[in-house]
């Protein structure tokens, strides 16, 4: 999984302690499962069709040693922010013990595949966890599609919780309008240092520019938009979303 060689130690009490100081262990709840982010710049004379068969064999080898991972390739398609990278990583674990397990068998094997990533992409500090909350993924399916991450930041009093709660009401009123989308709440944890300017990300997945562009006009249709805006404010704001095209490259075991 790109060039990462060692897992960073006392992966417990990291990730519970930036989870208390966010404000992730007030929530109740779907359990949550670790995720990792790479950000990353094409080398030069290297591009997409590169990246894809190596991460072809990096699926293969997945299924072979654990078949719990899971991982999608995004490169960006609505996004005009000013932070640059040609592609993201996005991959997940059912569970912290998973991570571990398929961490040590990644980087103590003799695969050659952190090399041939090396070879097309620059991740260097590109590398992040999250832990995930699900709010609603009923709908949720692994394949192909689109993503969008807004940053959000807590008002001030307010609480992971609460802020979930707001979320899941919010979702519960575009569900009702036909949705199919999904969400979760990603909390940053390990790798994002003591600078981050927000608390959490908003993440929606949509099956594909049909969905999105449904989901546009059930938000701007009625009142929708002012009911939703009234359920956030004073408690969450969250910035204009970002969208990326999201390919799987390998499916494993994830929490509905």
């Amino acid at each position: 999984y790109i060039t990462m060689k060692k897992i960073v130690s006392a992966v417990t009490t990291g990730l519970l302690t930036v989870a208390v100081c966010s404000g992730v262990a007030a929530q109740d709840g779907p359990a949550s499962n670790p995720v990792e982010m790479f950000t990353c710049d094409f080398r030069d004379g290297k591009g997409p069709s590169d990246l894809t068969a190596v991460a072809n064999k990096f699926g293969k080898w997945s299924k072979d040693n654990s078949g719990e991972y899971s991982a999608w390739i995004l490169y960006p398609a609505i996004k005009a922010t000013a932070e640059g990278f040609d592609v993201a990583w996005l991959g997940a674990w059912p569970s912290g013990a998973s991570m571990g397990k398929f961490t040590t068998a990644y980087t103590d094997g003799d695969h050659g595949l952190a090399a041939q990533f090396d070879k097309v992409l620059d991740c260097a500090d590109g590398h992040s966890m999250v832990v995930s909350y699900p709010v609603n993924t009923s709908n949720w399916s692994t394949s192909d599609g689109l993503v969008s991450f807004s940053s959000c930041t807590l008002a001030e009093g307010k609480t992971g919780a609460e802020a979930t709660a707001a979320h899941k009401q919010m979702s519960d009123i575009m569900v009702a309008k036909g949705s199919k989308a999904s969400n979760w709440m990603f909390w940053p944890a390990l790798g994002w240092g003591s600078d981050i300017e927000f608390d959490y990300y908003s993440v929606v997945a949509y099956s594909g520019y049909d969905e999105l562009g449904a989901a546009w006009d059930r938000y701007t249709t009625g009142d929708t938009m002012q009911k939703m805006n009234a359920i956030g404010d004073g408690v969450t704001d969250c910035d204009s979303p970002r969208v990326y095209s999201a390919t799987l490259v390998v499916e494993g075991d994830l929490p509905q």
